[in-house]
């Protein structure tokens, strides 16, 4: 989800999108229906998540097979399963380091991808010349560590997002509207203006901001403030939307601020647009990356450049390239 408020067009936005391997779409709607779209589209990658790293896993456990049957070749068992590795699980590693390394940039993707494929070609050659220990179980072992990172990482933010989408159905269900007349009647809760009387009936959610027309009342904050207790209020008091009737009989509400005013969705706003920026932290760790890993990379090349000529002078015996 991404928040235009740049001069550039749209259609310029979504080309760019497109062009480093994302699809676009356009959204028009609130901070309520935008954490209910990321909670469906977040439970939609939990579960590819959880895909990948079942399948990863599964081959991870295969590869152990030769230490209890004899008779299957490791090296031959080692590489196909690798391959399987790459070419399902491990795609994504590789799409996203080709987009990067167009952008001119480095992240922890190329890394992952570069050595995937650097551990193919040494077990490869060592498996060719018979020299040293081939290591192509590494990529699977490598690749399964790195998807369940992942996938706790959107677990936890499913179940963040779930919460906060929670907090969204208070203004899904009707409320009773008080009449001058002293007559009521359900309507929508985006209906309601300040000045607005309604009645809350015990265990429902407050739609709005208001005061409290009765004499004492007793909600549960927790959504809002992590209050587990009820709190008690007198006549007076103000009620955030979002709080829970927990009393045992109705109390009246002054309506004070409704629809997108309340505090509730200035809350969710704010949830909202801190989901789509990043962290200080990821900024950092973003940083970090794209210096981390051009470094590794030269330094990888350096030491190996280094011990093929040190090897081919006859400093070193070819072995100790393996």
């Amino acid at each position: 989800f991404l928040r235009h408020k740049s001069s550039l067009p749209l259609e310029r936005v979504m080309d760019a999108i497109a062009a480093n391997g994302f699809s676009a779409h356009l959204l028009e709607c609130n901070a309520e229906v935008s954490l209910t779209l990321r909670e469906i589209e977040r439970q939609t990658d939990v579960n590819q998540s959880s895909r990948d790293l079942l399948l990863v896993t599964f081959l991870n456990i295969l590869g152990f097979l030769p230490n209890f049957v004899v008779s299957i070749p490791a090296q031959s068992l080692h590489l196909l399963l690798s391959c399987i590795a790459l070419l399902t699980v491990g795609r994504q590693f590789f799409i996203s380091a080709w987009h990067c390394l167009k952008r001119r940039y480095a992240n922890m993707d190329v890394l992952i991808a570069l050595g995937s494929v650097s551990t193919m070609v040494y077990s490869s050659l060592c498996t060719w010349t018979s020299m040293g220990h081939a290591s192509f179980l590494t990529v699977v072992m490598t690749m399964q560590f790195v998807l369940l990172g992942r996938f706790l990482e959107k677990l936890a933010h499913k179940h963040a997002i779930r919460k906060i989408a929670d907090l969204c159905a208070v203004n899904s269900t009707a409320v009773e509207l008080l009449e001058r007349g002293g007559a009521s009647i359900r309507v929508d809760p985006k209906l309601l203006q300040p000045g607005d009387d309604v009645r809350v009936s015990p265990g429902d959610k407050l739609p709005v901001d208001g005061i409290l027309l009765g004499e004492e009342a007793i909600v549960d904050e927790s959504m809002l403030t992590g209050e587990f207790k009820p709190v008690h209020k007198a006549r007076g008091d103000l009620l955030l939307a979002g709080s829970i009737h927990r009393g045992g009989s109705s109390f009246d509400l002054r309506v004070l601020r409704a629809g997108l005013n309340t505090t509730l969705s200035q809350f969710l706003s704010m949830v909202d647009l801190a989901n789509t920026r990043k962290a200080e932290v990821q900024r950092m760790s973003d940083r970090v990356a794209s210096v981390l890993v051009p470094l590794v990379a030269c330094c990888s090349l350096l030491v190996g450049l280094a011990w093929f000529s040190l090897s081919s002078s006859g400093a070193l015996p070819a072995t100790l390239i393996f």
